[in-house]
């Protein structure tokens, strides 16, 4: 992986300079090395992770053998050795080992068509020097980063967002998006913060030519993976994911660099690294520990790997402020308020030293029904819909007076609250609610009047906008969440921590043909009764032991409810109390979340957590506001 910049500017407003300097602020994405190419209407800049082919003839930006073409590049595709031999069989000659090579002159036989070759991750850029055009493309699920921003004639595009807010004209803060980061912890629909800061879609291209408008299309749509079911009996189909995974797998071991896992304590990874020992015994397994027992999975990672006849090297965190404070200080300039970024952040930062490339269980959560939001669901629609609305307001006092509060990891406590105040949604934001960091009425009490009437007046809706009425209810919830919570977090979390090592992360289960397939499944399949993941499950019988299988999903999440009590206290307590944060938010609403988390009241670390990145984030961003 790599940082990739560019700008085609058929006018001059973006100077050269600006350029470099905007590659080397994403130097950290590509230590390697950095390159840039300009001449007339374009300038493209190349920060380098080499992991295939090393060697320096791979370096970026990278032209074609006939000088026609130019490419910056960043991600990897997994099936390059096979579009190599197509290539070569129509006479292509190859003067390097890498996969940029093939991606140019995959552009020059099949131009456009050449994505719906490719298998991987990816977010690449092509300037054609003859017709001064640029083909942008991003890969299918949204691995990879691509942000753009547009002035007239002119698109300048970086793999992250910040070092676009000053280009062209300076960017301006969409309040309406700050009310969905409150409520999620993230923005979604290839939106930022910014009104004219966008990401191209997963899946989809865009073209600019000289005088010409900007043209965006979709060369693939997880929808209809979803809406195209087939017959299959569950032996055949647990068969086909085990051959799938293991055919993903293989792919993404590919690499001329040191390459390992990341192991946990869940079924996911443990899926992924018994599948990496049917390609090499010699594996490098990394799993991280806790001091807090609650939020430990260690001995689970130890066991798995005991089982699979392996060893795992134990990545510890400890509290240490400055080493966490950093990896905040690194979440919040991504907007990144999901609290497991931490971890993430320091157990890259400790990997580097072992790998170069790491693979990961990402996905599988959502593309097998892994949530306990899934049950929840279940529960809402299927059962307890006819519930009257006032037992669960009575309930809910009952709850909040005689129910103690639990700072273990996501506590029992935490979860009945959650889903208390869920159910007392509409399907299907009943779904959404589940993850909600601030729900309607934290908002009337944090919000300051003039963003108050601007929140009531946004009829902004997860729900309408994602869910189809050709899908059932479990699959619009699995579409909705890879579209999203998948999309919009889990994978920026993954790749700027790890990035921020100049760490690639790999993730199997989002190559798209196992995607494809298990889209394609029947939804009870994936959710049996109340059985999650129950067709993966099936699917590893044969590989994992049945402690393994049965074992109750953790989660990776950091113990911030103990460290906002403890060591960060005077840190977070500052940043939620700062100017930027008491403009926008009422301070009796601060004040009562931050004493109550103090004195274990109620565990409000999602909220004040959230709070902190915005905070964070907004420093030195003031004049952005509208």
């Amino acid at each position: 992986m790599c940082g990739i910049v560019g700008c085609v500017d058929y006018k001059n407003i973006i100077l050269k300079e600006e350029i470099i300097k905007m590659n080397d602020d994403l130097s950290h994405r590509g230590p390697d090395s950095k390159g840039i190419w300009a001449e007339e209407d374009i300038i493209l800049g190349h920060s380098r992770l080499a992991v295939l082919d090393t060697n320096k003839r791979s370096n970026q930006p990278m032209l074609s053998n006939d000088r026609r073409y130019v490419i910056v590049f960043n991600g990897e595709i997994y099936n390059f050795r096979e579009i190599k031999f197509e290539l070569k069989k129509r006479g292509m000659i190859f003067k390097t080992n890498s996969d940029t090579e093939v991606l140019l002159s995959a552009y020059k036989v099949w131009g456009e068509e050449l994505v719906l070759k490719l298998n991987g991750m990816f977010a690449f850029a092509i300037w054609d020097r003859e017709l001064k055009s640029l083909f942008l493309a991003r890969d299918r699920i949204g691995e990879k980063p691509l942000y753009y921003k547009l002035k007239k004639d002119a698109i300048i595009f970086s793999s992250e967002f910040d070092v676009l807010i000053n280009k062209f004209d300076q960017s301006k803060i969409n309040k309406n998006k700050i009310f969905e980061f409150l409520e999620y912890n993230y923005v979604s629909n290839s939106k930022t913060l910014f009104d004219d800061i966008n990401q191209l879609p997963p899946g989809h291209i865009l073209i600019k030519k000289r005088g010409g408008e900007i043209k965006i299309k979709s060369y693939w749509n997880i929808l209809d993976c979803f809406k195209k079911k087939i017959k299959i009996s569950e032996k055949d189909a647990a068969y086909r994911i085990s051959e799938l995974i293991d055919e993903s797998t293989k792919l993404r071991m590919i690499s001329d660099v040191p390459l390992g896992i990341f192991l946990s304590g869940g079924i996911d990874s443990a899926v992924i690294t018994s599948s990496m020992k049917k390609v090499s015994n010699n594996l490098k397994i990394l799993s991280v520990g806790f001091k807090d027992q609650s939020y430990d999975e260690s001995a689970f990672a130890d066991e798995t790997a005991q089982s699979l006849g392996c060893s795992a090297q134990k990545i510890f965190i400890d509290n240490n402020k400055n080493n966490i404070e950093s990896a905040i200080n690194c979440a919040a300039k991504n907007l990144l308020a999901d609290n497991s970024a931490i971890p993430f952040w320091l157990m890259s930062k400790e990997a580097k030293k072992y790998v170069k490339v790491s693979l990961t269980g990402d996905g599988a959560d959502e593309m097998f029904a892994g949530y306990e939001t899934y049950i929840a669901d279940k529960l809402a629609y299927k059962y307890l819909r006819y519930v009257p609305q006032k037992f669960w307001k009575i309930l809910t006092k009952i709850i909040k007076k005689s129910l103690p509060v639990s700072f273990t990891k996501i506590s029992s406590d935490f979860k009945l609250r959650q889903f208390i105040n869920g159910i007392q949604e509409d399907w299907p934001d009943t779904h959404f609610s589940w993850r909600k960091i601030f729900n309607k009425d934290d908002m009337q009490g944090l919000l300051n009047p003039e963003l108050l009437r601007e929140y009531n007046n946004n009829n902004f809706s997860h729900g309408k906008n994602l869910f189809s009425d050709k899908l059932d209810n479990l699959d619009n919830a699995l579409l909705s969440d890879i579209k999203t919570w998948l999309v919009d977090c889990l994978l920026i979390k993954a790749d700027r921590m790890s990035m921020a090592h100049g760490l690639e992360v790999r993730a199997p289960f989002l190559d798209h043909k196992l995607v494809e397939f298990v889209a394609s499944l029947p939804s009870n399949l994936k959710l049996k009764g109340f059985t999650k993941k129950y067709i993966l499950k099936n699917s590893q019988k044969n590989r994992l032991n049945s402690k393994i299988l049965k074992r109750k999903k953790s989660g990776f999440n950091a113990p911030i409810n103990l460290w906002l009590s403890s060591f960060l206290k005077d840190f977070a307590g500052d940043m939620i109390f700062s100017k930027s944060l008491r403009d926008l938010f009422q301070y009796t609403y601060l004040e009562k979340i931050w004493k109550d988390h103090q004195k274990k009241k109620a565990d409000n670390s999602f909220k004040i957590y959230n709070l902190l990145i915005l905070s964070l984030w907004l420093q030195n961003k003031q004049k952005y506001l509208q």
